[in-house]
């Protein structure tokens, strides 16, 4: 996509659903990709890589252009809504980009979302890691200096997969769903969309098994992956959307 325009079923999309409700807008754009490829890392700062791509998605660029889309105030001013969400300030800089969710995303975006975990489950455990955003740009071999990068320790709450079964009467919907991984030096290794029709429970993500987007029970996603998942943190959107 050109960095200035948003493809035209994209903006056909958001003139079909721009006087719902929020939870009916979200519900609608997660539908609408169910299908396009899996791409890890598709993006770039509008060098080599698009600012923003509609056609294929990992899984954080599918949850941050879904959000974007659904709150942009028109069509055009969607990609500056979506550099808000994805870098620190809106600053389109690689360095500034939200990469980690829990020490960049979460916090760099509570103009827009709030905690979920503890309104569902206020039992939920507790999380310490140290994050080195430092080693994390080494090992992308950028060539910047980043010898002044410090670690940053971070403690999150979630909610244990032997307790999941507190979101089968959620209210909110749809909600970001982060996943616990299991490897250090990290927290959230995959995120995506819970929704609720009727009486399901459906999990909307990219998916890097499957290549693409998709849409499956959820409770049968986090049986499958119990191994690699510790847990799962939640988040809305706020209500002033």
């Amino acid at each position: 996509m050109k960095y200035n325009k948003i493809p035209d079923k994209v903006a056909n999309l958001w003139y079909n659903i721009k006087d719902k409700p929020l939870n009916s807008r979200l519900n609608a754009i997660t539908k609408f990709f169910l299908g396009c490829p899996y791409i890890l890392e598709p993006l770039g700062e509008g060098t080599d890589k698009p600012r923003a791509n509609f056609e294929a998605f990992d899984c954080m660029t599918y949850v941050e252009q879904s959000l974007a889309l659904a709150i942009t105030p028109t069509p055009e001013e969607l990609l500056q809504t979506l550099d808000r969400i994805r870098y620190k300030n809106s600053e389109i800089n690689y360095y500034k980009r939200n990469h980690f969710v829990s020490i960049d995303w979460l916090p760099n975006n509570q103009w827009l979302l709030e905690e979920a975990t503890t309104y569902l489950y206020p039992a939920a455990a507790t999380l310490q890691r140290t994050i080195s955003k430092k080693k994390f740009f080494e090992e992308k071999k950028t060539g910047a200096k980043v010898e002044d990068i410090e670690d940053v320790t971070v403690q999150v709450n979630y909610i244990p997969l032997d307790r999941m079964n507190c979101i089968e009467d959620i209210d909110i919907s749809p909600l970001i769903i982060l996943f616990v991984g299991n490897r250090e030096n990290i927290i959230v290794a995959h995120m995506g969309f819970i929704i609720k029709e009727g009486n399901n429970i459906l999990l909307r993500h990219a998916s890097s098994d499957e290549k693409k987007v998709v849409e499956r029970p959820l409770f049968e996603y986090l049986k499958e992956k119990k191994d690699v998942f510790t847990g799962v943190m939640l988040v809305k959107v706020r209500d002033d959307y």
